[in-house]
């Protein structure tokens, strides 16, 4: 634990899988180009800039960059040595005109007198994408996502841009809206199952349990399919069908069922309140409704 070798390794190697598997095109078909589409520049410029003003400690700007750095080295050497089918390649001797090139920036960086700046990232930045261009070859926006996700990384655990690929999901997080069949699903034991469901939605009202394992969405196996790509196939646009074949492990019964898609909006409370006639109701968020109205 105390071996700071040992540490610094590892962290290296988790960096290499990370980028080799944002390379990948995805279990669920989408490539790596489809998840670049649409990076610019100006975004994590422009995100340099709202840190400089709101950021809640000052910027270690010298960390930053080293981080950059480090990670384009990286990219550099999954581009050239990675044995997996990959969205880009890079030759060896386009690999070593991306590492003399990054040498030389690295030392025209640290030459640079007094405490690093705003003005510093930004330069070194546009230094990189300029080397890209001679060397790698591959689409800037490659660049521009794991030059700014290291050096965002120099500053906390939670401080990230969300890509135009996610914003999709970003958004679901922060409304807690999105169109599909109002499940939770797990794949803590290997198995797709469905931890609970959201009352009032058309899991729900197709009669699915907490519990029941989802063997099948649309016909496609889900023993080896990630959970994110389960909840891309669940989820769809509202009026859509989506099949699932659904086994009950209490009864080994295994049916399919075909559930229309619907807009899901997730309560921030669900519970139960005693009324003074001792009777009770459940609270679904600022809605109330009797438990034993004929609908439940």
């Amino acid at each position: 634990e105390d071996d700071k070798h040992y540490k610094d390794y590892a962290e290296k190697l988790t960096e290499l899988a990370m980028i080799e598997l944002s390379l990948k095109k995805s279990d669920c078909g989408e490539s790596a180009k489809q998840r670049y589409e649409g990076i610019e520049p100006y975004m994590f410029v422009r995100a340099l800039q709202a840190l400089e003003t709101n950021y809640v400690n000052g910027l270690d700007y010298s960390l930053m960059c080293e981080k950059a750095i480090q990670r384009c080295r990286l990219l550099g050497q999954v581009l050239a040595d990675s044995k997996e089918e990959l969205g880009w390649r890079a030759d060896p001797n386009t690999l070593g005109k991306w590492s003399v090139g990054i040498d030389s920036i690295e030392a025209a960086f640290r030459q640079e007198q007094g405490e690093k700046t705003l003005r510093s990232i930004a330069q070194l930045f546009d230094d990189m994408m300029e080397l890209n261009e001679t060397s790698l070859a591959v689409p800037k926006e490659v660049v521009i996502a794991h030059f700014a996700e290291a050096a965002l990384s120099a500053l906390d655990p939670f401080t990230n841009l969300v890509w135009p690929w996610n914003v999709k999901d970003f958004e679901k997080s922060m409304t807690q809206q999105f169109s599909g069949i109002g499940v939770e699903i797990s794949k803590a034991t290997g198995v797709l199952k469905i931890g609970s469901l959201l009352p009032d939605t058309p899991a729900y009202r197709a009669g699915l349990d907490a519990d029941d394992e989802i063997l099948n969405v649309n016909g496609e196996p889900t023993d080896k399919m990630s959970i994110y790509c389960a909840v891309e196939k669940i989820t769809g646009p509202k009026g859509t069908k989506v099949t699932i074949t659904v086994r009950r492990p209490s009864t080994g019964k295994t049916w399919d069922v075909t559930i229309v898609r619907d807009r899901i909006v997730v309560q921030p409370l669900r519970g139960w309140q005693r009324k003074p006639d001792r009777s009770e109701e459940r609270r679904v968020g600022t809605e109330w409704r009797s438990r034993w109205s004929p609908d439940h």
